[in-house]
């Protein structure tokens, strides 16, 4: 019973370490796709699927647009990426750790699956320098504040992640030059 969730909590940290972890367009993409499956999937297995649909539009709309441009390519694990790798793992444990003593296991998924996503995405957010990492980072960051509950939050949350998407990754004058 309590699979589906877990799963999805997994496939939501996993997705927002992916767009963590990138450098191309692709790799932003898959992570923000798969962000955004996960989060839809822990709303549906709380049983909220007003919200799950909303979240996997938003992610899946966001994916498509960080895909136009950008450097080419997945980017996977570029130099200099074990901090994020190691972030990721202590925020997954320290996820883990939280959902088994404070909140009893399954009860708890609904909000530290965002919280996971949350974290790691904050996490890129803060240490990125290039905009197209930023964007993508914050766009799994508005998906993951979008998770952590009410229809408004969603939707609000959804805007957002797909306003910043919509953003270019170039300025006119950077790709020009």
């Amino acid at each position: 019973m309590h699979a589906l969730p877990l799963l999805a909590a997994g496939v939501a940290w996993f997705g927002a370490t992916l767009t963590a972890l990138a450098e191309g367009r692709r790799g932003f993409a898959l992570g923000l796709a798969l962000s955004g499956a996960g989060l839809a999937g822990v709303q549906l297995g709380a049983g909220r699927p007003l919200n799950a649909l909303l979240l996997a539009g938003a992610a899946l709309l966001s994916a498509t647009l960080r895909l136009r441009d950008g450097p080419r390519g997945w980017g996977l694990l570029p130099p200099g990426s074990t901090p994020g790798i190691v972030l990721s793992i202590v925020v997954l444990v320290a996820c883990v750790l939280l959902a088994g003593a404070l909140l009893q296991g399954a009860a708890g998924i609904p909000s530290l699956a965002p919280l996971a996503v949350a974290l790691v995405a904050a996490g890129r957010v803060f240490t990125v320098v290039q905009r197209q990492p930023a964007l993508a980072a914050a766009s799994a960051l508005a998906l993951a504040l979008a998770g952590f509950g009410s229809l408004a939050a969603t939707v609000a949350g959804g805007l957002v992640a797909v306003a910043l998407a919509a953003i270019p990754a170039a300025t006119a004058e950077e790709a020009a030059g």
